[in-house]
């Protein structure tokens, strides 16, 4: 079977958010949360034709990447906005920017490359 042409695959967005909260929130714990958020609001149908997936960032327990298509970014944040609490712990998810690298995605976020 051949590959698929460039042309032909969906182009992919990164979309970075940080969790404000009073206590820290562990970043496995964010990452299954806004799992949990994503597949109540879109489905399992849709979140795979999201083809979303979190990125952990390793420098900073309350930020997250999450990568998804071109087409469903505003789903994906439209799916954030539903997080209101992680581990009993009231939060508030706030979108940091959307790139197509995700190089410029931390240089946006960080304010320089990583």
């Amino acid at each position: 079977m051949k590959p698929l042409l460039p042309t032909l695959k969906e182009k992919k967005r990164y979309i970075g958010f940080e969790v404000v909260s009073e206590k820290p929130v562990e970043n496995s714990h964010l990452i299954r949360a806004l799992e949990n958020s994503v597949l109540s609001y879109l489905g399992e149908r849709g979140a795979a034709e999201a083809g979303f997936s979190a990125i952990r960032d390793k420098t900073d327990n309350n930020r997250c990447l999450v990568r998804t298509g071109v087409a469903h970014v505003n789903d994906i944040k439209a799916a954030l906005m539903f997080i209101s609490s992680i581990d009993n712990n009231g939060v508030l998810v706030r979108s940091l920017g959307v790139s197509g690298t995700l190089k410029g995605l931390k240089k946006r976020i960080y304010g320089e490359a990583s």
